[in-house]
């Protein structure tokens, strides 16, 4: 009797799927970074990035990119954010990097692709504590028409400004149509409501805070007694101004006498979107030059004094260039005087090799600079995995946090280097004992754990080394270790499977309502700890091209996936094997998923769905069928970058 297959259709219900954990702050909100994705660059799903094509059919390529940036930055002044624009080196979207900071591309970068229009104008990405680069970006949905003051369909500003606000750890809602984080699309909008300054200033710390120096006129102007000195600064509101003070440098003629020059430098560019203005005035308050940006893009000012009194005391005005929102944000500052040496940087030494190989040896380290416009607790550094340092060690000390509450570590290794390290981190107390932490990202390169119950004041101790069992055992990376009262990550299980000697193959079918960004998490355990098994689940789109593989290792820690799903059908497959060919031991596999992204609807939804765009993904079970005449990769044959991971799949699009 041929054998009955047996279909499990599980349910999508919204409330109960996890979703991103909206109002996570970024480590360091002071000093942000964008990047507008060069078209070629791929989003996953098989995409690749369309934004300059599309929106320069629109409108001129300043145009759109300024209403994107004005978008951002309506957010940013209400609060203690700066967002600098960097140029985007177009790695494929989700690289495994730095958790904030990556020189190769924006800590937030927005791309566009031809998702389906049936479903959502944009999808955005809040900051993630799993690690993942893909915290803070943007994609815009190119098959919609999107437009600059009252052309196209839809109105750019308005939907980079309810996306942004995902960027910056805010989620969507039903019940507020004056919002704009409101989920659907109701027209062109002018800026922020009361409850949406409020909604970000409850992730950021209150308000913008005014800058600490008081320097905000002549008679207290801030003295600047070293040639070259860098100064960094924020103008806070629109009508703050800062004066600074200097004196000119002596005649670089013979008999003295004479004039000299100086040239005073503001610099805004990859630190913030603000537009600065300029002004020197003279020891008797005579403007005696300026200089204005008028670009959020080209937003460096340089003036130049040619014909200064050598000896003569000289004042600089800095202060915003407009009214609009581009008039607030951080800047450097340097008077470089004629003949004067560049003050000594510390980059420009030899850097000192760490040799933290031990507990004895730890590196210790120090939370990033927490000044007038950045908070939080991030401990930043970086490492190298050798056949001669296999493994570095670092020591942090828990903060105080301002918030009472459970205090949570997390930490991250990411691969930085073509090398694609698969690190592994366990975390020890004082003591040196190792103590239990979950894995919230094993895959592309990034490893993540947490940590319950750490208690303020304690030190611990960070180990990185490879994964054991990975080919990827030596490289560089990056590593960010985040002390916070946030909730822990966690994940919600779609299915079991279970894999034997007689079934080591099997399927399932998966139907997803709405593209989204979405974290596979995939487990293996199996019966016979001496056998070493594993699993490869692979998931093909409707014809058949694979979307995505992960393997998971039975007895490793679990496997991870971030992955951009279109709408659609797809199928996964499941292939079971052992490492040396011995008949398989029982093999039962978890899947488990949680939803990153939130996208803006075009039309109207079901209001019960809590801000999300559909119902999400129906998920089932069968012994039979499947792709066919694919070819079965075995999970011990070209292995994947990340070891661990296996499971059905759990989802739910919001």
């Amino acid at each position: 009797m041929a054998k009955k297959s047996r279909k499990l259709m599980l349910e999508a219900l919204e409330d109960r799927l996890t979703p991103t954990q909206w109002g996570v702050a970024w480590p360091n909100p002071g000093h942000l970074t964008l990047s507008l994705v060069p078209d070629g660059t791929s989003v996953g799903s098989g995409l690749s990035s369309n934004l300059f094509q599309t929106l320069n059919a629109n409108a001129p390529t300043a145009n759109w990119e300024e209403e994107i940036l004005r978008a951002f930055q309506t957010w940013a002044v209400n609060a203690n954010l700066n967002i600098g624009v960097v140029a985007d080196g177009g790695q494929a979207l989700g690289a495994s990097g730095a958790v904030q900071g990556d020189p190769r591309f924006g800590d937030i970068r927005v791309a566009m692709a031809p998702l389906p229009s049936t479903t959502s104008l944009a999808n955005t990405s809040g900051f993630d504590l799993s690690g993942s680069t893909w915290g803070g970006d943007m994609l815009l949905n190119s098959n919609y028409n999107f437009g600059v003051n009252g052309q196209g369909q839809y109105d750019l500003f308005t939907v980079a400004l309810h996306e942004a606000s995902h960027s910056l750890g805010i989620g969507d809602q039903t019940t507020d149509p004056t919002s704009a984080t409101y989920a659907i699309y109701t027209g062109p909008r002018s800026g922020l409501s009361a409850a949406d300054i409020a909604a970000l200033q409850s992730i950021y710390g209150g308000p913008r805070s005014p800058d600490l120096q008081g320097n905000n006129s002549l008679a207290n102007a801030l003295s600047l007694s070293q040639p070259g000195q860098n100064v960094s600064a924020d103008i806070s509101s629109a009508t703050d101004t800062q004066f600074y003070s200097f004196t000119a440098p002596a005649s670089s003629g013979l008999l003295g006498g004479g004039t000299t020059s100086f040239t005073v430098q503001v610099n805004a560019a990859g630190t913030s979107l603000l537009e600065p203005v300029v002004t020197v005035y003279d020891a008797s308050g005579n403007v005696v030059g300026s200089g204005a940006a008028s670009d959020p893009l080209n937003n460096n000012v340089s003036v130049q004094i040619s014909n200064a009194q050598p000896g003569a005391s000289y004042y600089v005005q800095v202060a915003g260039a407009s009214g609009s929102v581009f008039g607030i944000g951080g800047y450097q500052m340097t008077i470089q005087t004629a003949g004067a040496v560049p003050a000594a940087s510390a980059a420009s030494s030899s850097p000192t090799q760490v040799l933290n190989t031990s507990f004895a040896t730890a590196q210790a380290l120090s939370s990033i600079q927490v000044d007038v416009n950045s908070q939080g607790y991030t401990y930043l550094s970086s490492g190298a995995i050798s056949t001669l340092t296999p493994q570095n060690y670092y020591k942090v000390v828990a903060p105080t946090l301002p918030v009472q509450g459970s205090e949570m570590l997390t930490v991250t290794a990411s691969s930085t280097d073509a090398s694609g390290l698969n690190s592994y981190v366990r975390v020890y107390d004082a003591w040196h004992n190792l103590l239990p932490s979950t894995v919230i990202n094993n895959g592309n390169g990034t490893f993540t754990v947490q940590l319950t119950g750490i208690t303020a004041g304690m030190s611990y101790y960070i180990q990185v080394s490879a994964l054991a069992g990975t080919a990827q055992n030596v490289g560089a990376f990056a590593l960010a270790a985040e002390f916070n009262n946030d909730a822990a990550t966690t994940f919600t299980q779609l299915a079991n499977a279970t894999l034997t000697q007689s079934q080591i193959i099997g399927y399932q079918s998966m139907s997803v309502a709405n593209s989204q960004m979405v974290e596979f998490s995939l487990a293996a355990s199996a019966n016979s700890w001496w056998v070493n098994s594993a699993v490869r689940m692979t998931v093909y789109d409707q014809n058949n091209n694979a979307v995505f593989t992960m393997v998971a290792f039975a007895g490793q820690p679990l496997s991870t996936s971030f992955v951009f799903l279109q709408s659609g059908s797809y199928t996964i497959r499941y292939n079971a094997a052992t490492q040396t060919g011995a008949p398989l031991p029982t093999i039962t596999t978890t899947l488990s998923t949680r939803v990153l992204s939130d996208p803006m609807n075009p039309v109207p939804i079901d209001p019960t769905l809590s801000g999300t765009g559909g119902t999400g993904i129906s998920i089932g079970t069968s012994t039979g069928g499947g792709v066919g005449t694919l070819p079965l990769i075995s999970p011990y044959s070209n292995p994947i970058t990340n070891p661990p991971a296996v499971a059905p799949a759990t989802l739910s699009l919001s």
